[in-house]
């Protein structure tokens, strides 16, 4: 059975795909701004990062009705997967440690330099764009290994070698001054 196509917008009909960038999007900046305009508390930034599961429900319910949702919600439960792939996701999950330091003191040693931090961020996901090309198996799982290892090395050094609080010795950590109008 077919979803009811007539009530959907026209513009989620033609561009499935669009409208969940976009609705994506709206969500993780639309929490951030909210955040920034101190209309909802810092603490809540961080749901932010659940913009596009957010979308891709929304999406999933507007394109599959319920049975696609309960398809979805489904995956949630399947966890007996290959070893190699709890590995990897979790070795994924130690490499964001890491670069989070590596955003921070970049972005706290150039005087709050986006380009900077835009530019650091774009080489780290060429970087696993290639090694994730490459493929994940058994023969190069010491690859991974190695590369998580040496992030972490460099991450534990920046740590020490500078103020854990601002990871700058000479900069204080940049933070969000709300705006003063001038009334």
């Amino acid at each position: 059975m077919t979803p009811d196509t007539t009530t959907r917008p026209d513009l989620v009909l033609r561009y499935p795909i669009v409208s969940f960038y976009i609705l994506a999007f709206a969500l993780g900046a639309g929490t951030i701004y909210l955040v920034v305009q101190e209309v909802i508390p810092a603490s809540l930034a961080l749901g932010s990062v659940l913009s596009a599961s957010v979308a891709g429900v929304i999406m999933t319910a507007v394109e599959d009705g319920r049975s696609g949702l309960k398809l979805m919600l489904s995956r949630l439960l399947i966890w007996r997967v290959g070893i190699g792939y709890w590995f990897f996701t979790l070795m994924f999950l130690l490499y964001l440690l890491p670069w989070s330091i590596f955003f921070n003191w970049v972005f706290n040693n150039t005087k709050g330099s986006l380009l900077l931090v835009a530019i650091l961020h774009g080489s780290e996901v060429w970087a696993a764009y290639w090694m994730l090309s490459a493929r994940i198996d058994q023969s190069n799982l010491d690859n991974y290994w190695g590369y998580g290892a040496v992030l972490f090395l460099i991450a534990i050094m920046i740590v020490i070698m500078t103020d854990s609080q601002n990871l700058s010795r000479k900069h204080k950590r940049i933070v969000h001054q709300p705006r003063l109008d001038a009334g």
